[in-house]
């Protein structure tokens, strides 16, 4: 029997405060040590390397994670030309999802109430409240 290879889930979020960061750098943590193999910008772009580069690895994932605060909520829903790296990311994956491929795209609620136009229909994952992570974390 082939051995089955673990799954591998794209981080997307917004770079925000020192904490949000810390924030997702435990979940990605958290995921791997769950045997996620999960991605993460901090980790893979070296110095000199390319963000643009590295947001084009969705193609190769199995689910992208997004991250979902006021911010990152306004900046994929920013007009053209606008928005940034996390806009990009969630384009990337609607496309994908569009196409056929069999990338998920599941949402995580981490602060504020607004959801993405892109997700409006998934069912989510709730990273609010940090007395429940664990918990979230399993489900997840």
């Amino acid at each position: 029997m082939p051995e089955s290879k673990p799954l591998k889930a794209f981080i997307s979020y917004k770079w925000e405060s020192e904490a949000h960061n810390a924030w997702v750098k435990k979940l990605a943590t958290d995921l791997r040590a769950a045997g996620i193999e999960a991605l993460l910008d901090q980790w893979e772009v070296k110095l000199g390397e390319s963000f643009t580069d590295y947001m084009t690895t969705i193609k190769d994932v199995d689910v992208v994670l997004f991250v979902m605060t006021t911010k990152s909520v306004q900046a994929v829903e920013a007009p053209k030309g606008e928005g940034g790296a996390v806009k990009f990311e969630i384009q990337m994956a609607t496309a994908l999802r569009t196409t056929g491929e069999k990338v998920r795209l599941i949402p995580i609620y981490r602060e504020g109430q607004k959801t993405a136009a892109h997700v409006r229909d998934h069912r989510y994952a709730a990273f609010r409240d940090d007395s429940q992570y664990e918990q979230k974390l399993r489900e997840l």
